[in-house]
């Protein structure tokens, strides 16, 4: 049985955040890991605005620090085993199960939209600051943004995020599908159970139509050995490729890039 936290007061204009993160067990470098989820906290601590709630998912709670008023973060233990046939090698299952288990724990709370962010991306200090600001929708697509090499250290600015990147929508609570239980049946109305790249045509299917969000939102950290996006180095001819194509189209972050989105040190 699960033991849902209960999180602090949530005003109706806040902007939710949820972040899946990976369990100790099954990580291959659990110290870069934490390094990681520390610079997306950071990103969302650095916010203009301070109308946002984090909740981060995970089977054991990292060492992090959060630069913002402490009580805007809640660590969300997992009861399952990660170890368990059922999620070993599934990244994209125990992404899922932990973002459903978060929303179920908002499901008496009310709140402007829901973002999933995943424990490597960074955000726009700015974000909660004009979601706030403009008239309610059923949501957002964050298309423009950047691509982050980390080992190269060096970023590039791209255009249709969201077909790449989990950390891109942004939700209503009406658009998410909030469980009312732990059961396989009410996880599956949630809008997680399938993947950002299904996702904006699933609501275009249904005549919901999710607005342009209008700046660079979101960065999408890549080839840091952990992430899926790790895959094209088995292939050299596509490492080559997108090597030269970051040192061709890309540059190193200014420091207005640092400013935007919360970077308190070097990348490493």
């Amino acid at each position: 049985m699960l033991d849902i936290y209960i999180l602090p007061l949530i005003r109706l204009d806040m902007i939710v955040f949820i972040v899946p993160f990976i369990s100790k067990q099954v990580c291959k470098d659990w110290k870069l890991a934490t390094v990681l989820l520390q610079g997306t906290l950071d990103s969302i601590a650095n916010q203009t605005d301070n109308r946002f709630q984090v909740v981060v998912s995970c089977h054991e709670i990292p060492e992090v620090s959060f630069k913002h008023d402490a009580e805007k973060l809640t660590f969300l233990p997992m009861s399952y085993s990660p170890l368990d046939d059922e999620w070993r090698g599934k990244s994209q299952t125990d992404r899922m199960m932990k973002c459903c288990t978060a929303l179920l724990s908002l499901k008496d709370i009310d709140f402007k939209y829901c973002m999933a962010v995943d424990a490597d991306d960074r955000i726009h200090r700015d974000l909660v600051k004009f979601l706030c600001e403009e008239p309610q929708t059923d949501g957002w697509i964050v298309d423009k943004g950047f691509q982050v090499d980390y080992s190269f250290r060096r970023v590039m600015r791209y255009s249709q995020l969201s077909k790449i990147c989990g950390s891109t929508f942004i939700l209503s609570k009406k658009l998410v599908g909030i469980p009312q239980a732990y059961t396989v049946d009410e996880y599956q109305k949630c809008i997680y159970c399938q993947g950002h790249q299904t996702m904006e045509q699933h609501f275009v299917n249904q005549d919901i139509n999710l607005k342009a969000f209008p700046y660079d939102g979101v960065q999408y950290i890549l080839n840091h050995g952990l992430n899926s996006s790790n895959e094209w180095r088995k292939d050299l001819k596509s490492s080559l490729k997108r090597i030269v194509k970051f040192y061709v189209f890309g540059g190193k972050l200014s420091e207005q890039d640092r400013k935007d989105f919360g970077y308190m040190e070097p990348i490493k």
